[in-house]
C-alpha cells in the first residue's frame, strides 16, 4: 500500500489539504487491519508500532530525497529547471514542488550541505587501472574458527616480515562527529583528522585509507602494507593512486584484520581515531554522497516525527515506544498454517 502513496506524491502533493486527507484514512484503515488495533488506540500510537510514518512526513521525505538527486547532477541536467527562480514563485497559493521544496530544506537544517556528483568521470579510464592486491585471508579464517592477536601477528609476520604495516581506522563518537586515523607502530607515527558531520563510516574508513595511500606515496618505501578492519571498503577499492604506486614499483598490498581483539597497532589506530572525534574544529571537509543525504533526512524527518507525536497527541506514550520510532514492525516466522492449521 505505501509503494501505491509514495507514486508520484512530489506532484500530488501539492493538492488541497482536504483531498490529501482522504489517502490518510485509507492509511490509518490498512494500519488497523494489519496490527489488528481497535478502533479506540489512537492512530499515532499506531503508526509507531507499524513502524509508519503519517504520509504528510513521507511525502516531504520523498520530496527531500529527490531534491538531494536534483543537486547530485550539473546545471545542465534538464530536470534541475524546477529549482530555478521565476517570478512565479511570489504566488503564496501554488504548493508544486519548485516552490516549496526551499523552505523544506531550509528548515530541515541540510541547505550548506555540499553534494558530490552522481555520476564521476574518472580521470584514468578504468580499464587502464591495474588491479588492487586486497588479501581476504583472516576474514575467510575468521568464518571458519575464532581468530584472536596472535593468530593475527603470525599471519602477517610470515606473508609481510618486510613491509610497513600501516594501520587505518574510522571511529563515530557520537551520531555526527568521526574520526579517522593511521598509525605505524614501527615508525612512531601516528596521524588523525575529524572530519565533517553525519558522513557515513564506510566513507570514513575509505578516506583513512587514502590518507595512508598519501604517506606511502611522499616516502616511497619498499613495500607498505595497509590493514584495515573495513571488508566492504577493501572489497570496493579502485583508486588510482594505489595504481600509481604499482606503476612506480612500490608493493602496497592491502589487508584485513579484525578489531578488538587485542592487535597492538589496530588499538592505536582505534585510540587516535578516537581522539580526532572529540575535536572542536573540522579538519577534512568532504562532500556527501547522494546515500548519506538520503539516510540524514530520513534520521531527521523520524526526529521530527517524534517531535510531533510527543508535542501532540502521545503525550507520555512516546516513553514506551520510544525505541519503535520509524523501525518497520518485525516480522516473525508465524505462518498461516501455524495460525489456522491445515486445510
Amino acid at each position: 500500500m505505501r509503494s501505491v502513496f509514495d507514486y508520484g506524491c512530489i506532484v500530488y502533493g501539492s493538492a488541497a489539504t482536504t483531498s490529501l486527507k482522504k489517502l490518510d484514512v485509507i492509511q490509518n484503515q490498512g494500519l488497523r487491519l494489519c496490527c489488528g488495533a481497535i478502533k479506540t488506540i489512537p492512530i499515532a500510537t499506531v503508526q509507531v508500532e507499524m513502524g509508519e510514518m503519517p504520509l504528510h512526513l513521507r511525502r516531504d521525505q520523498l520530496a527531500l530525497v529527490y531534491w538531494a538527486n536534483l543537486r547530485g547532477h550539473g546545471d545542465k541536467y534538464l530536470s534541475q529547471s524546477v529549482l530555478w527562480q521565476c517570478q512565479e514563485r511570489e504566488n503564496d497559493r501554488i504548493k508544486s514542488f519548485g516552490w516549496t521544496i526551499r523552505q523544506k530544506v531550509i528548515m530541515m537544517g541540510i541547505s550548506a550541505l555540499d553534494i558530490s556528483p552522481s555520476v564521476v568521470g574518472p580521470v584514468v579510464p578504468p580499464w587502464l587501472l591495474l588491479e588492487v592486491p586486497v588479501d581476504l585471508g583472516l576474514l575467510e579464517e575468521k568464518e571458519v574458527h575464532e581468530v584472536d592477536h596472535y593468530r593475527v601477528q603470525g599471519y602477517i609476520s610470515k606473508n609481510y616480515k618486510e613491509g610497513i604495516i600501516i594501520y587505518t581506522d574510522a571511529s563515530k563518537k557520537t551520531d555526527t562527529k568521526m574520526g579517522i586515523a593511521y598509525v605505524i607502530p614501527q615508525l612512531n607515527i601516528e596521524f588523525a583528522k575529524i572530519m565533517n558531520d553525519d558522513l557515513a563510516v564506510y566513507t570514513a574508513e575509505l578516506l583513512a585509507i587514502w590518507m595512508a595511500l598519501l604517506w606511502v606515496e611522499s616516502n616511497n618505501p619498499k613495500q607498505a602494507v595497509i590493514a584495515s578492519d573495513s571488508s566492504s571498503a577493501l572489497t570496493s577499492l579502485k583508486l588510482q593512486l594505489a595504481s600509481n604506486l604499482i606503476k612506480a614499483g612500490i608493493s602496497t598490498p592491502f589487508i584485513w584484520v579484525p578489531a578488538h581483539i587485542g592487535v597492538g597497532g589496530k588499538e592505536l589506530a582505534d585510540r587516535c581515531a578516537k581522539k580526532a572525534a572529540e575535536l572542536p574544529d573540522i579538519e577534512v571537509d568532504i562532500k556527501y554522497s547522494k546515500a548519506e543525504v538520503k539516510s540524514l533526512i530520513k534520521a531527521k524527518t523520524i526526529a521530527k516525527w517524534q517531535l510531533c507525536g510527543i508535542m501532540n497527541s502521545l503525550g507520555d506514550t512516546c516513553i514506551a515506544f520510544k525505541d519503535k520510532w520509524g523501525r518497520t514492525r518485525i516480522h516473525t516466522d508465524v505462518s498461516k498454517k501455524k495460525i489456522w492449521g491445515p486445510k
